[in-house]
Formats: C-alpha cells, sequence, structure tokens
C-alpha cells in the first residue's frame, strides 16, 4: 500500500545509509589494518636489531678478536654492535656509515647537560653496568649512548678499525695497563683533547 515514489525514496534513502555504514566500516577496518601492519614492521624491526647485535658480537669473538687471546673491553664490544645493528641495505650493500638516528640524538641530548658523562666513566665501567643491556631505561642505557658514539666516531672519523693501534689496544697484554691509558695510546692523543674533538663532531652529526 505505498505509493511508488514514495516506495524508491525510501529505498533509495535505505541504500545510501546502508552503503555510507559499509564504508566507514571498510575505514574503520583498513585503519586498523595499518596499525597492525605497524605494529608488525616495528616489532620485526626490533627482532632484527636485537639478532644482528648478538650476531656481531659471536663474530667479533669467534673470528675478529678470540677471548682467549684478546681483552675487548665492553664498551668497545656494545658500541661497535650498536654501530652493526643500525646497518642499512641499499641496493646489495650494507650500509654502517649512516649513524642511528635514535641513538645519536638520545647522545647529543646528553652531551649537552651540565653532568654529561666523561669519556673517562665509560672506559672505566664494569660488566655489571651494561646488565640490563637492551632495557629502554636504566642506568646502563645513558652507557650504550656513549659507546656507540664512541665506536662510530673511532670506526668512521678516526678510522681506527683494523690497525696495528687498536690490535694493541684489545690484545691481552694490555690488560695490564689502565683503561685511560690504553685508549689515550689507541688514540694518539691525551683524552682530554680527543673528548674535545669527538664531542664536536657528535653534536655537528645529523
Amino acid at each position: 500500500g505505498v505509493p511508488p515514489k514514495q516506495a524508491r525514496r525510501e529505498s533509495v534513502a535505505f541504500t545510501n545509509a546502508w552503503k555510507a555504514r559499509y564504508e566507514t566500516k571498510i575505514r574503520q577496518l583498513n585503519a586498523v589494518a595499518r596499525r597492525n601492519d605497524a605494529e608488525f614492521a616495528s616489532f620485526t624491526e626490533k627482532m632484527f636489531r636485537r639478532l644482528y647485535h648478538e650476531a656481531f658480537h659471536a663474530y667479533l669473538a669467534n673470528y675478529v678478536y678470540p677471548p682467549q687471546d684478546h681483552h675487548v673491553p665492553r664498551w668497545l664490544n656494545e658500541g661497535l654492535a650498536q654501530v652493526f645493528e643500525a646497518g642499512r641495505i641499499e641496493a646489495d650493500t650494507l650500509r654502517l656509515d649512516a649513524p642511528s638516528v635514535q641513538l645519536l640524538r638520545a647522545l647529543q641530548a646528553d652531551l649537552k647537560e651540565a653532568d654529561r658523562m666523561d669519556i673517562a666513566d665509560l672506559l672505566v665501567a664494569d660488566e655489571r653496568t651494561y646488565l640490563d643491556s637492551h632495557a629502554e631505561s636504566g642506568s646502563s642505557v645513558r652507557h650504550y649512548y656513549y659507546a656507540w658514539g664512541l665506536a662510530y666516531y673511532l670506526t668512521f672519523e678516526h678510522a681506527a678499525l683494523n690497525t696495528k693501534s687498536m690490535h694493541e689496544y684489545v690484545g691481552s697484554a694490555s690488560s695490564d695497563t689502565s683503561p685511560v691509558e690504553r685508549f689515550e695510546s689507541l688514540v694518539g692523543m691525551p683524552l682530554s683533547h680527543f673528548e674535545q674533538l669527538w664531542q664536536e663532531k657528535m653534536l655537528s652529526l645529523k
């Protein structure tokens, strides 16, 4: 008993309302899918970074500086592992020279503080300092920022890797020398002068 025109109007109104609800649900589902994809990408990135980090430790100990014949300071071991984990694949090449944005910003922020950490404190820190190594907060996190920054600088600015000085620095005989004296022999200058150069460079990076 409904007039045809009214029936058509109601049919069109119902169809349009249904389409609007359908499109709203599709947008919501797409938004959820995008969030899920982002969460998955973030999780897998963290997982692979951890794998790269731990793989570097194994590589260093098994193929470069076996612990039975060498004494690699913990700061150097952790610093180089962070340099490696932040590497990027470009075409068929692994690039390690681009600094980690996250680590660089954290280090730069700390270097601008009045109570910034001295390199000497990093050099003498014992193994226990790094126990909460992958925590998002805690006392060791600061040491990790500095270890990364120092290892990055020695690798790409000071060109200290694979040199006679580096081999002597990690040699087992060098463990009898104080950490600061060992480091000064590695870089070939007083620690105070090196630290000034290092800070200036790290603060200038982008």
